[in-house]
Formats: C-alpha cells, structure tokens, sequence
C-alpha cells in the first residue's frame, strides 16, 4: 500500500514538471540516481545518463553523496569541485587567453 502511494506521489510530481517544461529529473533513492528525460508526448522516459552532461557519470555523483554526513557540506563541495576540474577538462577554447 505505502508503495503504490508513493508511486502516485512520484507520478503526480512528474505530470508537473512536465507541464513545467523540465528536461530532465534526477531521482536518487536507496543509494542509486535514475536519470528521467522529457519524451515529446509530455512523459518521462528512464535513461542510464544524463541528456544534459552526458559526460557526468553518475557513479561519481552517488559515490559524492554517500559522504554525506562523514564530511562538512564545504569540504564535499571543494573535494566534489577538485574531482570535476581533475576528470571534466575542458578543450581549450580557441583565442582563450588573448587580449
């Protein structure tokens, strides 16, 4: 019962977040994040990634959430920045650093 009430709850969320025009919901439950894009026909459709940084594993996310509680908010957020410019270079973008 306490179940499908919770899935009704998830359902009406998504119907407003469509209506809203969201691209895209993460959900993160029992340790995982499920990736939910927005299809054409105002429904959302569970994808392994993101459609937005498809470059994000999201193992790394979940791995970052689990120290939660073991670490300050601050000192996560530096070591969670630290691993993004460490692993997510970005190309040099032409004519950078030109005046």
């Amino acid at each position: 019962m306490k179940e499908t009430k919770e899935r009704a709850t998830i359902l009406k969320k998504f119907n407003i977040y469509s209506a809203l025009g969201i691209q895209e919901l993460w959900c993160h439950r029992k340790g995982a994040i499920k990736v939910h894009v927005l299809q054409k026909d105002g429904g959302y459709l569970r994808h392994a990634k993101s459609s937005i940084f498809p470059f994000l594993p999201m193992e790394e996310i979940e791995r970052f959430l689990k120290l939660r509680g073991s670490m300050s908010e601050t000192r996560l957020m530096k070591s969670f920045r630290g691993w993004v410019r460490e692993h997510l270079k970005s190309p040099a973008t032409p004519g950078a650093g030109r005046a």
